[in-house]
């Protein structure tokens, strides 16, 4: 070998060595980001899934707590016009038993008006020798006329 090819070829093969390893090196680092990216990737996708399903879940839920307030609003809705009928029922029935009261309040005035007229009556006749002979008469035939 000359000194040439001396100096020439052993640093070249040298460095394409050098080069070859610093390549080899390089993709090995490439191979290394390629896995860990592939790995982030595959769980950034089951996190994406994971949180469609979640939205989903979600939706589902709003749907559902949307139809049972609609349900309730119903029901409210019934029980008020239920409320405000049994409200006026109230009024009614009210305003019929004041009636009814004010009645028998007036029939028992009467009752007692009638029963006092008797009554005088009564005293009266019992002082009359006639009435008060007849009196005792239908006392001795029927014992439970007495004592009035």
């Amino acid at each position: 070998m000359s000194l040439v090819s001396k100096l020439t070829v052993k640093p070249l093969l040298y460095v394409a060595g050098g080069l070859f390893a610093a390549l080899v090196a390089t993709a090995t680092g490439w191979w290394i980001d390629h896995t860990t990216a592939a790995a982030d990737l595959s769980v950034q996708a089951a996190a994406a899934a994971s949180a469609n399903a979640s939205d989903q879940a979600n939706r589902t839920r709003v749907r559902e707590l949307q139809a049972a307030n609609a349900g309730y609003a119903s029901t409210v809705g019934a029980l008020q016009a239920e409320l405000r009928r049994a409200q006026a029922q109230v009024v009614t029935v009210r305003r019929q038993a004041d009636q009814a009261v004010a009645a028998a309040d007036a029939r028992a005035a009467d009752a007692d008006h009638v029963l006092k007229t008797f009554m005088d009556r009564y005293a009266v006749q019992v002082k009359q020798t006639h009435c008060a002979q007849a009196l005792m008469h239908v006392e001795a035939v029927c014992p439970a006329f007495s004592g009035y």
